[in-house]
């Protein structure tokens, strides 16, 4: 059975004095293309060679790489009160984001907005080993008009080796009722840059921040964005 964690800023609070700086928010605006780009990458089976799993101390081991699902912790306009959803999907993590909702209604002034939530996950990697790629699948639940467009963002780092920003924009012009919008990115990492002489387990936080940003031409406009999950894929490979 999967388990789910739900996580919040006062779940180990020592961290926030030594990690507040790890957590930004990254916003782009949508841009005016005629559709949003959707990227490719390999099946899901590829980014593994074995299913996660969960035990009760909340470790999720994938490969030479491990998650610590209890220790995490959230902060950001984007999920008050730090609530996050965690839970091991094969191959990876899926993160949940059921707070996170930027609106801008029909009738209201405000002509744009923006938000974001950060979340930072205890991980350690095998002695000898090191982050071969990550895989960041975006999903997000869009309702707007004509006159109004948005763009979602996701942006994953292990210590000083950040992974691409991956941007899901919806242009202005169309008119959508909770449509899901997806799109997939791949971040390979080179052996050389990434190797050292490790002696021992390599341990440090997994950060991860989505974002929101959302724009409208008029009062009348509308826009509402819901729903963003995140799942991640982390594989390793040997140095030797």
């Amino acid at each position: 059975m999967i388990q789910r964690w739900k996580i919040g800023i006062s779940i180990l609070p020592w961290l926030l004095g030594g990690f507040l700086g790890a957590w930004t928010g990254t916003s782009h605006a949508a841009t005016a293309n005629d559709a949003p780009p959707i990227e490719t990458a390999d099946e899901e089976g590829s980014y593994n060679d074995e299913e996660a799993s969960a035990s009760l101390s909340s470790i999720v081991s994938i490969g030479g790489v491990q998650f610590d699902l209890e220790g995490a912790v959230a902060l950001g306009s984007g999920c008050p009160g730090g609530e996050v959803d965690l839970s091991p999907i094969p191959g990876g993590l899926r993160i949940s984001f059921p707070t996170q909702n930027l609106s801008l209604p029909a009738g209201h002034p405000r002509l744009s907005a923006l938000g974001a939530c950060s979340v930072s996950i205890p991980m350690e990697i095998e002695e000898n080993h090191y982050v071969r790629s990550i895989v960041q699948r975006l999903r997000y639940t869009v309702s707007k008009n004509a006159s109004a467009s948005g763009a979602a963002s996701s942006r994953v780092r292990w210590h000083a080796m950040p992974a691409k920003l991956l941007t899901l924009p919806v242009p202005y012009g169309a008119n959508l009722v909770n449509h899901r919008m997806e799109v997939v990115g791949t971040t390979q990492f080179e052996r050389l840059s990434s190797c050292r002489p490790w002696t021992q387990t390599e341990r440090g936080l997994l950060t991860i921040t989505v974002a929101f940003s959302a724009q409208k031409t008029s009062a009348n406009a509308f826009i509402n964005m819901s729903a963003p999950e995140l799942h991640v894929y982390v594989a390793s490979a040997s140095c030797s």
